[in-house]
């Protein structure tokens, strides 16, 4: 991965947002990689609830310290069970939709901005797409080589 260029004045950097695709990654994707993920680590907690049940002594509560930190974790990262919005994962997936609603609404007053100059300069202007159709992801840079 490229580093970061000397100057962000040159003109050849792009940076294009698809904030439809970014809201869509958000909201969809991530929400159900992580719905998966924390499914996967409900059944790992069960089994070693199961297996704690034998231990005695200072294993045992070696055991508990470590299934309460564990979960306590994993709950503060995937939600609680019932309760997928309280987790961080499910909070970054809400801040990274509405990043991708300003983007969106950011792009649109400024297309608007232009026309409407041109418009009023008597220049014919037509209403063109935004260019919300990138196909290299959500989020994609390009600089100089």
């Amino acid at each position: 991965m490229p580093g970061a260029p000397e100057s962000y004045a040159d003109a050849s950097i792009v940076i294009k947002v698809d904030p439809v695709s970014m809201f869509h990654e958000a909201m969809t994707a991530l929400v159900a990689h992580s719905e998966n993920i924390a499914d996967r680590i409900t059944a790992i907690v069960n089994v070693w609830n199961g297996l704690q049940v034998g231990w005695v002594g200072n294993t045992a509560d070696e055991a508990q310290a470590f299934n309460d930190e564990w979960s306590a974790a994993i709950s503060r990262l995937y939600g609680s069970v019932g309760s997928s919005e309280s987790g961080i994962l499910r909070q970054i997936a809400y801040t990274v939709s509405v990043a991708s609603i300003n983007y969106g609404a950011a792009e649109d007053a400024v297309r608007k901005m232009f026309k409407d100059i041109l418009d009023a300069l008597g220049s014919s202007s037509k209403d063109t797409n935004p260019g919300r159709d990138i196909t290299t992801g959500p989020i994609w840079e390009r600089t100089p080589q």
